[in-house]
């Protein structure tokens, strides 16, 4: 046998379909297929930061404003305290076109709570929400006829709590971590939306009183636990703290509560975020001795115990507030946005930056994306914010910013669409390798999974093949498999 085709059954490599071509296709060629039934090469573009005008959801609204996206229905949902309908209990739902997001009419639930955290349910497809009134928490359940929202009406009290909550998904078990407040101080219960019921509940420490808005929590997929920060209340050098929870059922977890992290006051709406590609956490916070905002990052192992952390950078000069750390699945980034309060209302700015290097005792590195109300990093403006959350939307790659906007008259909610950049491919629709070169619109051959091209060239014989974002194929490990080769010029596409 001296060729391929000897070594193949009859037939086998020449597994190939007839494709029209969107676009001229040189032989060879990697190519990915469209919703039109067409082909195009596999190529990657460049999507730069931008950030669209402020679209107005509310007239009005008080310091409570959670936003969160909606796979099934694509919508974001943006959820407020509404201070010129009795703090009533609204929500939005938005659908995101180019840079712009435009919002249904609002649901209203006619009982006034502060919203303060919201996630999907990726079991139930529902929103699952916490909320606080009257100084006791709850957790509750956004539902969906089509891609209508509607409040369900059942508020489930947070065991002996008194503040807080905030929550984080875990997809091991399908509950949700509630972390918040009894007698003020740090504790944690399980959330189970299918069943509506409170698992054991636990005190991270009784040491020192927390504020109701000093805590936040992250999920970290890499050793399956959740990341859970606060600042305490009181005059000890050590004013910031977390612990790592893990959960071991429906009902029941464990957590390690570590050690301080810094030596300086928070000053409230702590954020803590996660990025699963460097295995950090990120917190944003206040550094009240030195008068600055700052941001540090840490990492875990399985056990829950501090391995590495980086050293504290500072984001700005002054105060910062309504601070959010968010991971964009676009820009495989964690993206930074708060509010700078250097002291009056008409100073206060929404800024976002997107964080470009995390690495153990250096610096985090950042650049900046957007300033409310001007254009890419421009410099300070008059339209002002204080209170904000962000949620993404994963199939238009945008995410959504959903501020309180000061000092208009009256204060009114503002959303922005913002683009965190990021390297655009479609080789997750890879079918297959041109076996010719075809004209645009014309129709030709292209060797389909399950085949074998012997278009390629310098590949290493039974070594497993990946499609890279470029359209080029390697022995680099990405989420699209080419296949495996059988010889330094053929290739056996996976099928």
């Amino acid at each position: 046998m001296s060729n391929l085709s000897e070594l193949l059954p009859a037939g086998a490599g020449a597994k190939s379909a007839s494709f029209v071509a969107s676009g001229t296709l040189g032989s060879g060629v990697t190519v990915a297929l469209k919703s039109d039934g067409t082909v195009e090469a596999i190529t990657e573009t460049s999507i730069p930061d931008s950030v669209g005008s402020g679209v107005q959801f509310t007239a009005y609204t008080e310091n409570y404003i959670v936003s969160v996206y909606h796979p099934p229905s694509g919508k974001t949902l943006v959820i407020y305290q509404d201070q010129n309908n009795s703090t009533y209990l609204t929500m939005r739902a938005g659908t995101v076109s180019g840079s712009s997001i435009s919002f249904a009419t609002p649901v209203v639930y006619s009982l006034g709570f502060s919203p303060r955290d919201a996630a999907y349910d990726p079991v139930t497809g529902n929103i699952v929400f916490s909320a606080e009134r009257n100084g006791t928490p709850y957790v509750s359940i956004i539902t969906f006829t089509g891609s209508t929202p509607s409040f369900s009406g059942t508020f489930y009290t947070v065991p002996s709590g008194n503040g807080g909550p905030n929550i984080s998904y875990d997809p091991e078990y399908e509950v949700f971590v509630v972390f918040y407040l009894r007698s003020s101080y740090p504790s944690f219960t399980l959330f189970d939306p299918s069943t509506g019921t409170f698992g054991n509940a636990y005190y991270l420490h009784q040491s020192y009183t927390i504020g109701s808005l000093n805590l936040s929590i992250v999920y970290a997929s890499n050793i399956k636990r959740h990341i859970a920060v606060y600042g305490v209340n009181a005059s000890v050098p050590q004013y910031q703290s977390r612990g790592t929870i893990t959960v071991l059922s429906k009902t029941t977890a464990s957590f390690v509560n570590t050690d301080y992290f810094l030596t300086t006051r928070l000053y409230d709406r702590v954020s803590v975020g996660y990025d699963p590609i460097s295995d950090y956490c990120v917190i944003i916070y206040n550094n009240n001795a030195n008068g600055y905002g700052a941001i540090k990052g840490f990492q875990f192992d399985a056990s829950g115990n501090q391995i590495a952390s980086t050293t504290e950078t500072v984001v700005y000069s002054g105060e910062i507030n309504a601070s959010s750390v968010n991971y964009s699945n676009a820009s495989q980034a964690l993206v930074l946005v708060y509010q700078q309060y250097p002291g009056t209302d008409a100073d206060r700015i929404g800024v976002g930056r997107r964080v470009t290097s995390l690495a153990a005792s250096s610096a985090i590195g950042i650049s900046p994306i957007f300033y409310t109300g001007g254009g890419l990093g421009s410099g300070n403006q008059t339209v002002s914010t204080r209170e904000g959350h962000v949620a993404e939307d994963t199939v238009n790659k945008k995410l959504i910013v959903a501020w309180q906007n000061r000092p208009a008259n009256p204060d009114n909610g503002l959303a922005y669409v913002v683009t965190s950049a990021y390297n655009q491919t479609n080789n997750t629709d890879f079918i297959g390798i041109t076996d010719q070169a075809i004209a645009d619109t014309a129709t030709g051959a292209v060797i389909v999974q399950g085949g074998v091209s012997e278009k390629v060239s310098s590949l290493t014989t039974g070594t497993d093949y990946y499609v890279q974002a470029d359209g080029t194929i390697s022995a680099t490990v990405s989420s699209v498999p080419a296949g495996r080769a059988l010889s330094t010029t053929s290739i056996l596409l996976e099928g």
